[in-house]
């Protein structure tokens, strides 16, 4: 499928997929901004053995499907953490900012150690596409509680989860990293 983008240079031009919503006109998703700054934090300032731990994005202007630019500074590099800041710019226009923090990998403590409950949900496989997609541009499996009535239907009125998968490369030529998958 086609993806998000093309990366011509130092730019990324991004394809109709990339749209968002939220605009009257056409707009990058917030979704692929993000994917893009992991992408690009994780070419320029990834190494092996760091763990991504926190990307933290503050989206404030809404670019349009114009080429944008990805600069990335180094903040900090430790002997356990590295944090890396970075800016997308669609023209000469800053829209938006994140910050990464990588940590090293490391022996576990022998502490306890607080853990979330098991998820109780079955694998995506599992879990039976709606009978309409809501969108070509990822693919969704609701998980409806047990007692909906009205199976795949999304206002059915219970709390539900809902399973997101990418269908389409975030960068032509690029494979999904740990980091640009978040």
């Amino acid at each position: 499928p086609e993806p998000f983008f093309y990366r011509i240079g130092d730019t990324f031009a991004p394809t109709r997929m990339a749209n968002g919503f939220w605009g009257p006109k056409d707009n990058l998703h917030a979704r692929v901004m993000i994917g893009l700054f992991a992408h690009v934090i994780e070419k320029q300032h990834g190494e092996p053995d760091l763990q991504p731990a926190r990307l933290t994005v503050d989206l404030y202007r809404l670019p349009d499907l114009a080429p944008v630019t990805v600069a990335t500074r180094l903040v900090r590099q430790g002997g356990r953490i590295k944090v890396v800041e970075a800016e997308l710019f669609s023209g000469d226009v800053s829209s938006a900012r994140a910050s990464c923090q990588l940590l090293r990998r490391t022996q576990q403590p022998e502490a306890p150690i607080w853990s979330r409950p098991s998820w109780t949900v079955p694998p995506p496989e599992q879990i039976p596409p709606p009978e309409t997609p809501f969108t070509e541009k990822w693919e969704m499996r609701p998980i409806l509680p047990p007692a909906a009535v009205v199976a795949h239907d999304l206002r059915a009125p219970a709390p539900r989860r809902t399973c997101l998968r990418e269908v389409r490369p975030l960068v032509g030529g690029a494979a999904y990293t740990r980091l640009s998958l978040v």
